[in-house]
Order: structure tokens, then sequence, then C-alpha cells
């Protein structure tokens, strides 16, 4: 499915069913260990487990999957310590196109030449603070190399996501839309369903949409921030809205998967999320291929 023929069934009111969690993923099948570079170490150790992954989210309906991409610009590179500094541009480069075939691949293995692949921008700084975003002008630049990287290796869509501050998530539109790419944009929301810097979530959606996004996200927040985030928009969408939520509990030193969210109450907020108007649903960090299953066949155009 090109992104035209998404947004159509989009504008038909249909689900489309995104992936589950990518790092959590990594960690809950032993790939790799670590926390914000496991997902890079894994992308190099063994490409063919990321694309296993990808496999397991399409065979159970996902029609999106997102890369293995979310630190791989290179401001969050850097700062790893295993990368020097004179290289870190060209392992940029080499890793986004390594991700991407990994998706790419798994796209074709399947056989679904309709899946989507989004190339992920994640933060270019320290996730989940809104302190930490770099001013405009260096997301910009910093966001226009990755998204450059990805559009040469062949995505469908670039998605920046995981956005805390409304210039951070502009700016990655942007660079998108110049590297010839449509653009989705992802925001983590608050308990009060604001964007987590306090910005206004209508606000944060008129910014995107005149960007040049073409869906808006709420993203990697605990579902019931979620659901207050759509709430908001409930009447005041401008543009198709999604949700891909957490569905694993964060205790402060990792994810705790003893005692995640099921598929089945996961998908009773998915519902809820569909009646208030979101149309493009999946999941993130704790979600597993049995969350994206159960999405796959409770999401039905009658439910939503």
């Amino acid at each position: 499915m090109s992104h035209a023929a998404l947004i159509a069934k989009l504008e038909r009111g249909e689900v489309v069913i995104v992936d589950g969690g990518m790092g959590t993923e990594i960690k809950r099948r032993g790939i790799a260990e670590g926390s914000s570079e496991l997902s890079v170490s894994a992308m190099l150790q063994s490409p063919q487990a990321i694309r296993n992954i990808h496999e397991d989210f399409l065979r159970v309906g996902a029609e999106v999957i997102i890369t293995n991409t979310y630190i791989c610009n290179a401001a969050k590179l850097s700062h790893i310590g295993w990368i020097s500094e004179s290289e870190v541009e060209a392992e940029m480069v080499r890793i986004n196109e390594l991700a991407a075939k990994a998706a790419l691949d798994a796209r074709t293995a399947t056989g679904d030449n309709d899946v989507v692949v989004a190339g992920s921008m994640g933060p270019l700084s320290q996730s989940y603070n809104p302190d930490a975003v770099l001013p405009y002008d260096e997301c910009l630049a910093a966001y226009r190399k990755q998204a450059e990287a990805l559009a040469g290796a062949g995505v469908d869509v670039i998605l920046v996501e995981t956005c805390t501050r409304v210039h951070e998530a502009v700016a990655g539109v942007v660079a998108a839309g110049e590297a010839g790419k449509p653009a989705w944009a992802g925001f983590v929301v608050d308990e009060e369903g604001r964007v987590s810097s306090g910005e206004s979530i209508l606000d944060a959606q008129t910014a995107v949409r005149d960007a040049g996004a073409s869906i808006l996200f709420l993203n990697c927040s605990q579902a019931p921030y979620v659901t207050a985030g759509l709430n908001w928009l409930d009447g005041h969408q401008m543009m198709p809205v999604g949700a891909y939520a957490q569905g694993a509990v964060y205790e402060g030193k990792g994810w705790d998967f003893e005692e995640s969210m099921s598929p089945e109450r996961y998908l009773e907020y998915a519902r809820e999320w569909a009646g208030l108007g979101a149309r493009v649903i999946g999941g993130c960090c704790g979600t597993t291929p049995d969350h994206i299953g159960v999405l796959t066949a409770g999401l039905s155009p009658a439910t939503a």
C-alpha cells in the first residue's frame, strides 16, 4: 500500500495497524543487552534478528512497520561511546541503511507489498525530557542528515516520534519533506493529554500539519495519557490521528515484562482510542507480536 493508499484508507474510516515495540522486543528475546544502545548493537550484531522481529509483526497483521532507527541519528550515536567522532556520520548512514534493509527485506519475505515501511527518527537528546531538546535550527540540521539517509535507503515515509516539544517535531517533519518523503509526527503526552513540555496537543497538531505532516500520533506514553490526549483532539482533528502507547511497566531500571499489560487489556484501550477518532493504532515499548495480533483481530471496521 502506498502512502496515498494508506491515507485514502484512513479517509474511509478504516483502521490501519502499526507494529509493536522494537527495543523491548530485542531485550525480551535476549538478542542484545543494554539500555539506549541495545537497538544499535543488535542491528550491528544480528540484522537478521531485527528482520525476524519485523516479520513476526507482519505475520500477525501489522500494515506499517517502523525501522530500528530510533536512536540512529548522529547526535545520539556520538554519545554511545564506541563510535568515534570521525566515523559517526558514516556510521549513521550505514546503520540507517542496515535497518531500512531489514524492514524492506521482511516485507519482501512475507510477500505483502502493501506494507508501509516508516523510517523512525527519534529524539536527538534525552528521551522524555523536554528540557533537553535542542533549538529548532540544531534539530533541523541533525534531522536533515538522518532523513536523507532513510530516504536514500528506500523507506516509504519518515516518522519523527517521541517528541516532547512542538518545534522538535516540526524540524523532523520539515527535514522529511526536504528529503522527498511524506512525514508523520508523534508526541509524548502527559497525564493531562498535553505534550510533555506542557504545550497544547491542539497547537502541536496545527504546527505539524502546517509543516507538512500527514498523520499525528500520540506515542510512547502511558495508555491512559494517550486517552487524555485523544479526548482533547476529539472533534478538533485537522488530520488523521494515530496512537501507539507503552504496554510495559517502567520501574526506573528497565522494562518489567512480568507485569506488562496483557494484549487483551491493551485492546480495551485501543478500542477506546478508535472511538475517539484514532485510525492508525499500534504498540510501543513492551508490546509484542501477541499484542499486535489481538489488535488486528479486535479492531475491525465495525469497531471503529
